[in-house]
């Protein structure tokens, strides 16, 4: 008998070597599909997009992650435009033979200088750093609708910012609209009425005075249990003058005219607020430490200034002597020299 193996089996074994070099094959493409799909995309460039009244005039929107693509076409100038208040500080160009750029204020006018010429550019303005990838058509012919007349740049997260900032301001100023309700309308007035405020009351935290429409708001001064008078911090709130705080007594003043203002029913101790407002739905943090009034915050001698040009008795102005929290107070009481305030709240 012959040692040589029959042909059948020759054949199956043929057969076997070719199906595992099929199934190798096969998984070798699949890994290199695998491979590919996880390795990311060489070139993640922003394409402007054409407008929709001419598509030679074109916008992209801002991420500082990505390459930004603009074709210029040989014989013809392309102009970049950033967002408005934006200034161009430098311009670095790969290859500043190839492509003239020419930046004025918030634009920047580019164009090739070579029918092939591709390179990159870098522009750095007082708010953001773009990259381009700017690509030389060397077609020098009639515009064409895909030319790229003007690329104007959108910013979505910057108007999405500005939209919530919006937004949030809204809701913060209706919480505190509904929240700041008088507490205390016990206030006497002294002084002429060409310096008084038509209104004043606190809410243990602040205290908010209103002047007449016309009337220029006069400096308004603490003063405290030895007579001296240091200026207060706040600010204008609509028609009111909201004074970052509360005292038994407000000093006035305008030029030589002086009045006060005086708080019968003055809590040393305020009202606690954890919030730092008068809303525990909004909370104030300091970013700095600036005090908001722009003058400067100083003590006056008691004796120094004027006297206030009033009558001898205070005027109450707002409520009744004693009003408490939640009241609201009438109109000024008016009173002729000589007389004294009606105590008994008619």
């Amino acid at each position: 008998m012959s040692d040589r193996p029959c042909r059948g089996a020759d054949r199956t074994r043929r057969r076997l070597v070719h199906a595992g070099c099929q199934v190798k094959t096969r998984f070798l493409g699949l890994a290199i599909c695998l491979l590919a799909s996880a390795v990311p995309a060489a070139h993640a460039e922003s394409l402007p997009v054409a407008g929709p009244y001419d598509a030679r005039i074109k916008t992209v929107d801002f991420n500082a992650a990505n390459v930004v693509r603009v074709v210029g076409h040989f014989g013809y100038s392309t102009d970049i435009e950033f967002a408005p208040g934006e200034s161009i500080i430098s311009v670095a160009l790969g290859d500043s033979l190839a492509w003239a750029v020419a930046p004025v204020e918030n634009h920047i006018f580019v164009k090739p200088r070579e029918p092939h010429a591709t390179t990159n550019m870098t522009v750095i303005t007082n708010k953001r750093v773009y990259q381009f990838a700017l690509i030389g058509d060397p077609a020098r012919s009639e515009p064409r609708k895909d030319f790229y007349y003007l690329v104007r740049f959108k910013y979505p997260h910057a108007q999405a910012a500005r939209s919530a900032a919006a937004a949030n301001a809204v809701k913060v100023q209706a919480a505190l609209d509904v929240n700041d309700q008088p507490r205390n309308w016990d206030y006497y007035g002294c002084g002429p009425h060409t310096i008084r405020p038509t209104q004043v009351y606190d809410d243990g935290r602040f205290t908010y005075f209103t002047f007449p429409a016309a009337m220029q708001v006069p400096a308004i001064y603490y003063v405290d249990q030895d007579g001296q008078e240091s200026l207060t911090n706040g600010q204008m709130r609509g028609d009111q003058f909201v004074v970052f705080g509360t005292a038994r007594k407000f000093v006035l003043r305008r030029g030589n005219t002086v009045g006060c203002v005086e708080n019968r029913a003055y809590n040393p101790y305020g009202v606690y607020t954890p919030t730092g407002t008068t809303s525990p739905d909004v909370e104030r943090v300091l970013k700095s430490s600036a005090p908001v009034q722009s003058a400067p915050t100083h003590t006056l001698p008691p004796a120094a200034p004027p006297k206030p040009q009033a009558s001898p008795f205070m005027l109450p102005m707002f409520g009744t002597p004693g009003a408490t929290a939640g009241q609201q107070g009438p109109a000024v009481l008016q009173a002729t020299p000589g007389s004294s305030p009606d105590h008994s709240g008619h």
